[in-house]
C-alpha cells in the first residue's frame, strides 16, 4: 500500500512540475515576472528529489 501511495505521489509531483515549467516558460516568452512559477517550481522539484529518495530507502535499500 505504501508502495501506491509513494508512486502516485511521484506521479503527481512530475505533472505538476511539467505544468509549471510550461507556465514558466510561457510567461517568459510573453515578456512577465515569472517569479510566482520559479517558485512553485522549486518547490515542487524538491519535493520530488525528497520523495524519491524516502521511496528509495523504504523499498530498494
Amino acid at each position: 500500500m505504501k508502495a501506491i501511495i509513494g508512486i502516485i505521489l511521484i506521479i503527481l509531483l512530475i505533472g505538476s512540475t511539467v505544468a509549471n515549467y510550461k507556465g514558466l516558460k510561457a510567461a517568459q516568452a510573453s515578456g512577465q515576472h515569472a517569479t510566482r512559477f520559479k517558485i512553485i517550481l522549486g518547490v515542487d522539484v524538491i519535493l520530488l528529489v525528497l520523495v524519491s529518495i524516502a521511496f528509495i530507502f523504504q523499498f530498494i535499500l
